[in-house]
């Protein structure tokens, strides 16, 4: 199941806040990514020039880089790696050992989404997209 990427807006909220996301990215067949991404729609693309079918099926958003990548890493280093630098696990196994990371560093085991998470996490991000967008109609 592919995950809805945020928005322009909300791109752009969370690029400036400094909220990066963890995500797992799948390919059909099975084996499955786990990376870092502030831009998860950049991400994807640069993930398909590599793995065309590929899909991002999960991210978890975090308030720090820092954060981000040392979960990053405790996941890749814990599931055994395949061809071409995807991991033998599946998306599933992925994304539960993200969840298990996000929980050993103090953060709610909410559901993986695009937008919604983002949303949920840091409040603002549908409000600050609309408010552009009347400023912009009103001038």
């Amino acid at each position: 199941m592919a995950l809805k990427l945020p928005r322009a807006a909300e791109r752009e909220y969370i690029a400036t806040s400094g909220i990066v996301a963890v995500y797992v990215a799948a390919l059909p067949a099975g084996p499955a990514y786990v990376g870092i991404s502030r831009d998860l729609l950049h991400s994807l693309r640069a993930l398909r020039r590599r793995w065309s079918a590929l899909q991002i099926t999960a991210a978890f958003w975090v308030q720090a880089k820092s954060e981000a990548r040392l979960i990053c890493r405790e996941v890749n280093c814990r599931l055994a790696q395949g061809q071409h630098g995807l991991l033998v696990a599946n998306a599933k196994t992925a994304q539960r050992k993200v969840e298990n990371g996000r929980r050993a560093h103090g953060h709610r085991p909410d559901r993986a989404c695009g937008g919604a998470a983002a949303r949920s996490s840091c409040g603002r991000l549908q409000s600050s997209g609309r408010s552009r967008r009347r400023k912009r109609l009103a001038s």
